[in-house]
């Protein structure tokens, strides 16, 4: 797995926060675990986490 640089991390961050998103969704485990954790602003899903949530249902 490839890790998202970590300035593109705060732009996408950035983005979902200032767009008032319902979920964020990213390949990078890392990044996804630290936003629950730490902020808890919105769902925070892998892509596989949110097919299996919102569309394979």
């Amino acid at each position: 797995m490839n890790d998202i640089p970590l300035r593109e991390d705060v732009g996408v961050y950035l983005t979902a926060r200032n767009g008032k998103a319902d979920c964020f969704i990213s390949s990078n485990r890392k990044l996804v675990h630290a936003l629950v954790e730490q902020t808890r602003e919105f769902e925070c899903l892998t892509p596989e986490d949110f097919i299996h949530r919102y569309i394979a249902s």
